[in-house]
C-alpha cells in the first residue's frame, strides 16, 4: 500500500453561471480511468459545517494506512493522517467536494481487489452557500458514492431527518435529469453522531463493499 504522502485531495466541482455546483466529469474520469479494471468504491462524508467530517475521514485514512489493523487507534501513540485539511474553530474549512486522487487498494470478503476512494464535502448550512447549493452538494456526493456517511453532532433531531428528506429528494430530481449518470446500485447512507477527538473509536470494520 502506498504511503499517504503520495495521495492528495482534489476538488471535482465547478460552479456554473447560475452558481449551481456541477461535477467536473473530465477530471473525475481522469482520476478513475487507471482503475477501470477494478471495482471502485467511494466513501463520502456529509453533514453540518464544523462537525468533524474531515477529521472523521482522516481517522478512516489512518485505519486504511494501518492495513485495517484492529489496533490502528492508539490514543497516546499515533500521528493522525492529514490527507483532508481541517482546523479547529468556527470558520468553515472545506469547500465543495474533494476526492482522493488515488485510491486505497483493499480486498473484499471474496478476496477481490477494490479501489476505495475517500470523499469530503462542504458542510451543510455553511454561510458561504445557500440551501439549494447545499442540497445539490449532498445529491452529487450521494450519487457518486458507494457509502454516504451523514455525520451529525449529538443526538439525531427531527430537523435532521427533515433535512435528510429534502437532500434525498434533490438527489432524485438530479438523477432523473442527468442522462450522463450511469445506472448503478443505490448507495447506502450511514448515520454517525457525535464523532469528535474525544470520541473517535468507531469500528470501521463495519464498512463493507
Amino acid at each position: 500500500m502506498m504511503h499517504n504522502e503520495e495521495r492528495k485531495c482534489v476538488s471535482i466541482v465547478e460552479t456554473s453561471k447560475g452558481n449551481t455546483p456541477e461535477i467536473n466529469l473530465n477530471l473525475l474520469e481522469k482520476i478513475l480511468k487507471n482503475y477501470q479494471d477494478h471495482p471502485v468504491a467511494i466513501i463520502s462524508v456529509f453533514g453540518e459545517h464544523r462537525t468533524g467530517k474531515s477529521f472523521l475521514l482522516n481517522n478512516l485514512c489512518q485505519y486504511l494506512l494501518s492495513n485495517q489493523s484492529p489496533y490502528w487507534y492508539q490514543e497516546n501513540d499515533r500521528s493522525l493522517a492529514k490527507l483532508f485539511h481541517w482546523r479547529a474553530g468556527t470558520k468553515p474549512d472545506t469547500n465543495e467536494i474533494h476526492i482522493t486522487d488515488q485510491p486505497f487498494m483493499l480486498k473484499n470478503n471474496k478476496g477481490k481487489n477494490i479501489a476505495v476512494f475517500l470523499m469530503d464535502t462542504q458542510g451543510s448550512f455553511d454561510k458561504a452557500i445557500n440551501a439549494k447549493q447545499c442540497s445539490i452538494i449532498f445529491a452529487w456526493s450521494t450519487l457518486l458514492s458507494s457509502l454516504q456517511i451523514y455525520n451529525l453532532p449529538g443526538l439525531i433531531r427531527e430537523n435532521d431527518l427533515q433535512h435528510l428528506g429534502i437532500f434525498c429528494h434533490t438527489q432524485t430530481l438530479l438523477e432523473n435529469n442527468k442522462e450522463e449518470i450511469p445506472s448503478r446500485r443505490e448507495p447506502r447512507i450511514q448515520v454517525i453522531t457525535n464523532f469528535s477527538k474525544n470520541n473517535s473509536n468507531i469500528d470501521f470494520d463495519t464498512i463493507t463493499f
